[in-house]
């Protein structure tokens, strides 16, 4: 009978590459613990440095660097998730992984049964010997109340539309000229949000200032629970013309391809002789 050529180091390789799975399927796992158990510490540490989660499907953009991911992830904890996870497919090269993986969420808002399914898009990197996310994209197929069900998502009468009549010129920048909103739909009226975190800190620059009142703005809609892209008129009150390139940036940033009705007005000044621009909005969720 001939011998079997054993292949050196085959074995350690194989074993390596089934720890590393695991470690990265345990990654997720604390994932989902710290969501279930709010903790922001926690989830920002499961990022690299600059690592960034992709909240594009529900309206809430890009966050990037761990200190934008806690106070990001503190900002949601109004709702309360428990996430399951199945179906993990993995591919590993050297210290460096992708995967994917279904999500589940079963969630409550102010007493409200939520349901949510999705997947989850993941890049991982092994760094000083434990794996963390380089970056986690969140692709929500719907997340609704249990009462309304999911079959319900995707019907048309219930859809804000936006409209833009050929009478009408084109939009000049990124909005729509009309919004309509469904029959039955939540609407929720902001107060004008500024420059100023949740520390009470006044941010400095139109960028940051800018970015601080959008965050704002995203904070309040989440404790209705809605998103950014739930938005269907946005007013923005800029002390100074010149900075609306700098805020038109910020608002490509953070909204994305979203385009509410919008409407921008120059004033002469805002409460504080610091702030440099103003946001309100009108949200309405079908």
């Amino acid at each position: 009978m001939a011998e079997r050529t054993k292949m050196p180091g085959a074995d350690s390789e194989t074993l390596q590459e089934l720890l590393d799975r695991e470690k990265i399927r345990e990654l997720t796992y604390r994932y989902g613990l710290a969501i279930e158990q709010q903790d922001e510490e926690e989830m920002a540490n499961l990022f690299t440095e600059e690592g960034t989660a992709d909240f594009s499907s529900l309206g809430w953009g890009v966050i990037r660097g761990q200190l934008a991911l806690r106070e990001f992830y503190r900002s949601t904890w109004q709702l309360e998730v428990k996430p399951f996870f199945s179906n993990h497919i993995i591919e590993i090269a050297g210290d460096r992984a992708t995967g994917t993986c279904s999500l589940e969420n079963r969630a409550t808002r102010a007493g409200q049964s939520m349901i949510g399914a999705g997947r989850l898009h993941d890049r991982y990197e092994k760094v000083r010997g434990k794996w963390k996310f380089v970056s986690r994209r969140v692709e929500m197929f719907y997340f609704v109340p249990l009462a309304q069900g999911w079959a319900e998502v995707e019907a048309p009468e219930r859809k804000v539309k936006p409209h833009a009549p050929p009478r009408v010129a084109a939009p000049i920048g990124h909005y729509s000229h009309g919004v309509e909103v469904p029959p039955g739909a939540r609407v929720l009226y902001t107060a004008g949000q500024v420059g100023i975190d949740a520390a009470g800190q006044l941010v400095e620059g139109i960028a940051n200032q800018a970015e601080t009142a959008l965050r704002n703005l995203e904070a309040i809609l989440a404790s209705a629970g809605m998103t950014s892209r739930d938005i269907v008129h946005l007013r923005t009150f800029l002390v100074d013309l010149d900075d609306f390139a700098a805020f038109k940036e910020v608002r490509a940033k953070v909204l994305g391809d979203h385009k509410p009705a919008s409407t921008l007005v120059v004033v002469k000044g805002l409460a504080l002789p610091e702030l440099r621009v103003e946001i309100e909005c009108v949200a309405a969720k079908p």
